[in-house]
């Protein structure tokens, strides 16, 4: 049987974005991506924990908090111990950051080019 693994999200970069590099010479970042929905009335937020590494990582380059970004990736689950306590955590492999323009287009003003004319 195959399997996927996949996850895409837009939303919301809740920082700046920091690439940094591993001792072995990786590039790497890991960021907080939030997304909204509608629950019956109310709005809610999820927060999301994205990583990213070698490319990836440096596309994301530049990227500022409160930035639309499209994410794709894979979905990971960690399980680790502290202080006696089993904690679960999900991240966002990251294979592709893509900045959003969320900006209004401006409406071009239309010069009349004839607007001189003598006839």
């Amino acid at each position: 049987m195959p399997y996927i693994n996949r996850i895409t999200l837009m939303g919301h970069l809740g920082r700046d974005v920091e690439v940094k590099e591993s001792q072995n010479g990786k590039l790497w970042t890991m960021f907080s991506l939030s997304t909204s929905r509608k629950v019956g009335e109310d709005k809610r937020t999820d927060w999301h924990d994205v990583v990213a590494f070698g490319w990836t990582a440096k596309g994301c380059e530049g990227l500022r908090k409160g930035q639309a970004v499209f994410v794709q990736g894979a979905l990971t689950n960690n399980k680790y111990e502290k202080d006696g306590v089993v904690n679960r955590s999900s991240r966002i492999l990251a294979d592709m950051v893509v900045r959003v323009d969320t900006s209004k287009p401006k409406q071009e003003q239309q010069e009349d080019d004839y607007e001189d004319a003598p006839f």
